[in-house]
């Protein structure tokens, strides 16, 4: 069976169809074995909550300036 990549609109719509049947999701999978990223796996977590993400530690705040609200906690912050 062929692997595809998912998209995190695939893996939420499943978890938001009251009928699990209906969704793109069920129909792949008789199809295709899948795969998600790290990415699509929090977007999945994350849901469509807006207040609860979390202060990020990295050691390169370039990458991750431009996301409004994201806290970012860098070594001089300690």
């Amino acid at each position: 069976m062929e692997v595809i990549c998912l998209d995190s609109t695939v893996p939420i719509d499943y978890y938001r169809k009251t009928k699990k049947e209906n969704s793109f999701l069920f129909r792949l999978a008789a199809h295709y074995q899948f795969k998600i990223s790290s990415i699509v796996k929090y977007e999945v977590y994350r849901g469509d909550k807006k207040d609860d993400g979390l202060p990020l530690a990295t050691l390169n705040q370039k990458h991750f300036e431009r996301i409004d609200n994201l806290q970012i906690i860098t070594p001089k912050d300690l």
